[in-house]
């Protein structure tokens, strides 16, 4: 089998949920609604209904993916599924999609628990699998449901940011010399507990009346042991003490300057963070995305989402020199060096 030493982003697309969920209409207090929207620039988010997963918004997006780029799927040889919701605990949600795409069963399929870092692991294990010969296009889809599953009605903390939506990129070989791609990671195990879902799995299963209580902290969130739970504070130290040093190993890895990046994708948590990594990173706003006032904090997906948006006004042609930063839970940092100019970004669609 031949190796391919050239994976490059052939395109991306992202699917949103038709459902908005406009915060000013929540029932956190209008004082508390207007300084958090303030502060996060979220005004709407989107929630998919009960009976929808990640899956069905990522295949749909996969599909306009396929469509737009005149991409035959058969040519899939190995699908990826980044995301903290799937469809189930075994078997793996990668399998899933590939069945309902009609993918051949000669493909490599495999799930990714990652979430807000999630992108750029997706992209690692799409390059590796094209750069050793294993295959030739790897499906990427990823996605996040917090917004609708895990995250309590009465957490307002969560409920300010976080959005539904599912996402599809294909990642291919190429025989056209382009610069190397340069990744660096981060992880931090022992801060686990400051991000996540701790109840449902082997460590701690859910217990009726004992891990489904309501408990309202000292900010006035209510949410159960069952719950995402997210310490704020802890994650905003943390993306400020190593989203830096990540950006900059790839800046000295790809031998750039930060004047000689085109566009800088970070993790759009919310307006507040973006905007200090800006300040702190001493970067040309407008080189960097931000992109959340009608999403939120999409995980995985807020990346391409990001991307997307600031191609309606910027060429991604021109896009050679990228470095994009996802941070969250883990808790986690995960960056990449990486040229986008042959990636056809297309709008987002509504299912």
């Amino acid at each position: 089998m031949s190796v391919f030493s050239t994976p490059y982003v052939a395109g991306m697309t992202v699917a949103l949920p038709k459902e908005r969920v406009h915060l000013r209409d929540l029932p956190f207090g209008k004082a508390f609604l207007e300084r958090t929207i303030k502060l996060t620039e979220i005004e709407d988010v989107c929630y998919a209904p009960s009976d929808k997963t990640v899956t069905d918004y990522a295949v749909e997006a996969a599909k306009h993916l396929f469509q737009r780029l005149k991409f035959d799927a058969s040519e899939i040889n190995g699908i990826l599924f980044v995301s903290g919701y799937p469809d189930y605990i075994q078997p793996c949600t990668a399998g899933v999609i590939q069945a309902r795409l009609g993918l051949t069963t000669k493909c490599v399929a495999m799930d990714i628990n990652h979430v807000c870092s999630g992108f750029v692991y997706g992209l690692l294990e799409a390059f590796m699998l094209i750069q050793n010969g294993l295959c030739q296009n790897v499906l990427l889809c990823m996605g996040d449901l917090a917004a609708s599953r895990a995250i309590h009605p009465k957490d307002r903390a969560g409920r300010m940011v976080a959005g539904d939506s599912g996402a599809a990129v294909l990642i291919s070989a190429s025989d056209v010399p382009c610069f190397s791609t340069e990744f660096s990671f981060y992880h931090d195990g022992s801060r686990a507990d400051k991000l996540g879902i701790f109840v449902g799995a082997n460590r701690r299963p859910r217990e009726a009346g004992v891990t489904d209580v309501e408990k309202e902290d000292e900010n006035g969130n209510i949410r159960t042991d069952e719950n995402f739970y997210m310490d704020g504070m802890e994650v905003m130290r943390f993306a400020m003490t190593e989203v830096r040093p990540s950006v900059q190993e790839v800046l000295d890895r790809c031998s750039w300057a930060k004047e000689d990046v085109d566009v800088f994708g970070f993790h759009q948590a919310n307006a507040f963070i973006v905007k200090s990594l800006i300040r702190h990173l001493k970067l040309p706003a407008e080189r960097v995305p931000l992109f959340v006032k009608h999403m939120g904090n999409l995980g995985p997906d807020s990346i391409p989402m990001a991307l997307i948006q600031h191609s309606l006004t910027h060429d991604a042609s021109q896009w050679k020199r990228c470095v994009l930063c996802g941070f969250g839970a883990g808790l986690s940092c995960a960056a990449v060096g990486i040229d986008f100019s042959k990636t056809r970004v297309f709008s987002f669609i509504e299912v």
